[in-house]
């Protein structure tokens, strides 16, 4: 059995997790439920069965989602809001029920040191270049762009509008701003942290 874990739970909204669907019965008992997109793919129909388990799991029935005009998940005929993020090996989802929500994995490699210059800004890259642990660190910060990109309900440009605050490699919580219409916003987004993968998520 496909094993799920509740990374966070309350009232407010849930963040399940999981390894990617791989058992054969698993997959054709999600499948056989929802009305599965003519995929080109078996790596992007398994990640979209995968997010659709995630969802089951969370919502205790089971749901769909489609795409707004932003490109970013909605469910159908709910009421909750929803963002969900996959890499190689993983898969997570978070619903919020009076939240807007964002959320990001990725696996961690030597790889992001190749487009750290594409989403840091000054600030960032000069406490990150003072780290023992720059990958992680790096890894943070775009795991927490990203989120919060998926968060908003606008463009935002990674350097100039979304800026992470200095935090620890260890950090459960950071603290960033989002810069947008000459409005500041204050956010907190949340980390799970191991040597395999970076998970953050953004809900309020």
């Amino acid at each position: 059995m496909q094993d799920v874990e509740f990374i966070y739970s309350n009232n407010n909204y849930k963040v399940a997790f999981c390894r990617k669907l791989a058992n054969y019965n698993e997959l054709n008992k999600i499948a056989s439920e929802i009305t599965i997109p003519d995929f080109k793919s078996t790596k992007r129909k398994n990640e979209w069965l995968t997010t659709h388990f995630l969802l089951k799991k969370i919502c205790k029935r089971t749901v769909t989602y489609s795409y707004n005009k932003l490109k970013k998940p909605v469910l159908n005929n709910e009421n909750e809001n929803i963002s969900i993020t996959h890499s190689a090996k993983y898969a997570a989802v978070i619903v919020g029920k009076r939240k807007k929500v964002g959320i990001d994995i990725e696996e961690i490699s030597s790889r992001i040191h190749k487009i750290a210059h594409k989403f840091l800004n000054e600030t960032e890259n000069k406490y990150v270049s003072l780290s023992d642990n720059k990958t992680v660190m790096l890894y943070v910060i775009w795991c927490a762009k990203e989120s919060i990109y998926k968060y908003s309900d606008s463009y935002l440009d990674f350097p100039s509008q979304i800026i992470i605050n200095k935090f620890k490699p260890s950090a459960k919580i950071i603290n960033a701003q989002i810069f947008n219409n000459k409005r500041i916003q204050n956010v907190k987004l949340h980390c799970k942290i191991n040597k395999e993968y970076v998970l953050v998520w953004i809900a309020q």
